[in-house]
């Protein structure tokens, strides 16, 4: 098989741009959930739930297809950091390129372990921030529409969590308020290559949705009614 690098980066920068318009659905659906539970209107508050589990679950099928794309070309996934070496098609129609989930696995991996095992999010982000300042882009930076304090980047970590999660890396021990590493995410950081995932997304009962950074404490509220 002939190998188009170009069209390979081109359709895996389409692929990301879906899934981060996918998050930004998911952070709607949890701030609408979180504002009918202030009002007291916990039927609402659960559908809202609901619906944010179901897209959540649609984007654990896209980075599945997107592994299976990657993994078609045997090569890792790896997006162009510049603005210009972007399609010019590509360029007119998203807003912008986020660094890839994939680069935050590795630091926050490393984190964990440096940190004793577990942390919790704020220091997680303080930490993996300082592995990952000099590979963030100016998109990165931006702040998110439904959460204007924080970074578009502290969303991908929050994301990037919740695939450690699903692959058994990392846990969140929602009881404590931190994350923890898993002795199967210990054994990934021997591995050089546990920037890529090692498999399909599996999501499990009991991982959280990443909440958006002003709700987060509201969000666990409203999950107790669902």
């Amino acid at each position: 098989m002939e190998r188009n690098k170009v069209s390979q980066n081109h359709i895996n920068i389409g692929i990301e741009a879906l899934l981060e318009q996918i998050e930004d659905a998911v952070n709607e659906l949890n701030e609408e959930g979180a504002k009918a539970f202030q009002q007291g209107d916990y039927n609402r508050a659960r559908g809202f739930l609901r619906d944010a589990e179901r897209v959540s679950d649609f984007r654990s099928k896209v980075k599945g297809l997107q592994k299976e794309w990657s993994d078609l070309f045997y090569r890792p996934r790896n997006l162009p950091a510049a603005a210009e070496k972007e399609p010019p098609n590509l360029t007119q129609h998203f807003r912008g390129l986020r660094t890839p989930e994939e680069t935050f696995r590795r630091p926050l991996l490393e984190s964990l372990q440096e940190l004793g095992g577990f942390a919790t999010l704020a220091r997680l982000l303080e930490t993996t921030g300082l592995k990952v300042k000099n590979t963030l882009n100016d998109y990165d930076r931006q702040p998110l529409p439904s959460s204007p304090a924080a970074p578009r980047w502290h969303n991908t970590v929050r994301w990037c969590l919740y695939t450690l999660s699903g692959e058994e890396l990392a846990r969140n021990d929602s009881s404590r308020g931190v994350w923890e590493i898993l002795e199967k995410g210990r054994l990934a950081l021997k591995n050089p290559l546990t920037s890529s995932p090692g498999g399909k997304e599996k999501l499990q009962t009991g991982n959280s949705i990443p909440p958006i950074p002003d709700l987060e404490e509201k969000e666990k509220t409203v999950k107790r009614f669902a």
